[in-house]
């Protein structure tokens, strides 16, 4: 069974990474959630067993019995909807998170040539505070944390540099940091954790809630 990790994060929340070498059946015979298997017939391939797994992962993480669907704007969620999740899968990895706050995960392979992108995803004040040796590492880190805020908030009609912005911070491959997410109507800051390993990066927040 390869569960990499599962550990408790931040402040209320479960997070659970695994790398994917079983066959589909294994899966699927260890299930007791209710999956949408609507679209689950949509899918193929790699891409087919690394959802199954994730699904999979988030029952290994919730302590009931829950349905996975998707609400209106396409955010994976568990019906009865007391607690909320997030699902991220790539190259043979797939990560989970859950908590009674709302939460986002990111799991990337590290890729050299990251900086012919970084003008879709990079603002003026966070361009200030990349350029050193992490460059690149702080470009994967910053990418998956708004991929993760992006997840968290889970609504459509994002601007990944106006409206997802990373306070400055050092890089280090186990590392914390802070985000703000300034949607109109939704203004919401996020704790941050990032983690390198077997050349992937993973990074997952949580909702601050203010005291």
């Amino acid at each position: 069974m390869p569960l990499v990790f599962k550990h408790s994060v931040l402040v209320e929340s479960t997070l659970a990474v695994w790398e994917v070498t079983e066959s589909e059946a294994f899966f699927l015979d260890q299930a007791h959630h209710d999956w949408d298997k609507q679209e689950l017939a949509s899918l193929k391939g790699a891409r087919r067993l690394e959802w199954i797994a994730s699904r999979y992962l988030i029952q290994l993480i919730t302590p009931d019995r829950y349905e996975i669907r998707k609400d209106r704007h396409g955010k994976p969620q568990l019906r009865p909807q007391d607690y909320h999740i997030s699902i991220s899968h790539s190259h043979g990895y797939v990560a989970a998170i859950y908590s009674k706050r709302e939460v986002g995960v990111d799991i990337q392979k590290k890729v050299t040539k990251i900086d012919r992108i970084a003008h879709k995803f990079i603002n003026a004040t966070e361009d200030d505070f990349i350029h050193d040796r992490s460059y690149i590492s702080k470009l994967h880190v910053i990418w998956g944390a708004k991929e993760s805020l992006f997840k968290a908030y889970g609504r459509k009609e994002v601007d990944f540099k106006k409206d997802l912005l990373i306070e400055p911070f050092t890089y280090r491959k186990k590392g914390k940091f802070y985000a703000h997410v300034d949607k109109v109507g939704y203004q919401h800051k996020f704790a941050l954790e990032n983690l390198f390993f077997k050349n992937f990066y993973l990074v997952f927040c949580e909702q601050i809630i203010p005291s």
